[in-house]
């Protein structure tokens, strides 16, 4: 397991969330080399670039296998 990683992913679904008046985005995305799966982040929409959209081609950053990032590749 890498600590730190970066992938390509397709992004599948957004749901704009608000969790004790705090804004979330939950982002379902698929890596490029695997389209049959699909994964899902929980991330402040600081941590995304504006206006996510299913569909994208992004870049997942992650440390320990967690989401900290995402932008439009």
């Amino acid at each position: 397991m890498a600590l730190k990683s970066s992938i390509g992913a397709d992004v599948r679904g957004v749901v704009h969330l608000t969790i004790h008046d705090q804004l979330y985005l939950q982002i379902d995305y698929s890596p490029t080399d695997e389209k049959d799966k699909v994964y899902r982040a929980r991330l402040g929409t600081e941590a995304a670039y504006p206006d996510v959209c299913e569909g994208d081609s992004i870049v997942v950053h992650s440390l320990m296998n967690v989401v900290t990032r995402i932008e439009k590749a």
